[in-house]
């Protein structure tokens, strides 16, 4: 249950990500074009985690009253929500590498390399398997979320480390200050949207649910006027965001 929802922004910006950088970074790697290759790549990074970040810590901010409202009637009861809603929790965190994940792998396909991101994928199942199995021990179910998570962002790691090993691309010095203005930025609102919820937390379970409806939608776009705000006065959006836009 908790794999379906953090399965959509997944799907939504990993995806979409990953099927329009393909060809245009073939097309840039046959042309030699590495400064402009860097750019493409940057430039998809921070708006991937322009989107990513924020959401991944705001699911994990409203991971509980989200599997309440969607699941929780008939044989879904207070206890498989609050269970889903920690594995959700740990899977967000693991979502900004999965999306990043999606990005830095056409790099290896526009080169005409399919054996690295293979046994690259390989060491990183490997690892998912053992911390698996080793979590699952000591916090059950959570454990299989939390060692997907943490394998992606190993998984991410061994191909960062490969793209750079092999003069394939760099991450520059302004797109790693842009990461942590979006972090600082997206922990502000999950903290804020927390803060919320702690206060409403009463009205929102004993409301009807069109209310609850309601304070959900309230609570999201609470943490994303938040979010936009921080955005503004770091400079990331008026600057980065829409640089990037142009650029597309």
């Amino acid at each position: 249950y908790a794999e379906r929802i953090y399965q959509f922004p997944l799907s939504i910006i990993g995806t979409a990500f990953g099927t329009v950088l393909l060809p245009k970074l073939s097309k840039l790697y046959k042309t030699n074009d590495l400064a402009q290759i860097d750019k493409t790549q940057n430039n998809a990074i921070k708006f991937a985690l322009f989107l990513s970040l924020p959401c991944a810590l705001g699911i994990m901010a409203l991971a509980d009253p989200i599997i309440y409202l969607i699941y929780e009637r008939g044989a879904f009861t207070a206890e498989d929500t609050v269970k889903t809603a920690d594995a959700l929790a740990a899977f967000a965190l693991g979502l900004p590498a999965f999306i990043l994940a999606k990005i830095f792998t056409p790099i290896f396909y526009a080169n005409c390399d399919t054996k690295t991101p293979m046994k690259l994928t390989i060491y990183g199942l490997i690892v998912n398997s053992t911390l698996n199995i080793i979590l699952m021990q000591f916090i059950g179910h959570i454990g299989i979320a939390l060692g997907s998570s943490i394998a992606a962002w190993f998984y991410l790691y061994l191909l960062i480390h490969s793209t750079r090993k092999g003069g394939l691309f760099r991450i520059t010095a302004g797109t790693k200050l842009f990461i942590a203005k979006i972090l600082i930025s997206s922990l502000i609102m999950a903290t804020a949207v927390a803060i919320i919820l702690n206060i409403t937390n009463e009205n929102f379970y004993n409301g009807a649910t069109m209310l609850q409806i309601l304070y959900l939608m309230g609570f999201i776009t609470f943490g994303a006027i938040i979010y936009f705000s921080c955005g503004i006065i770091s400079g990331i959006i008026t600057k980065d965001i829409m640089r990037y836009k142009n650029a597309k």
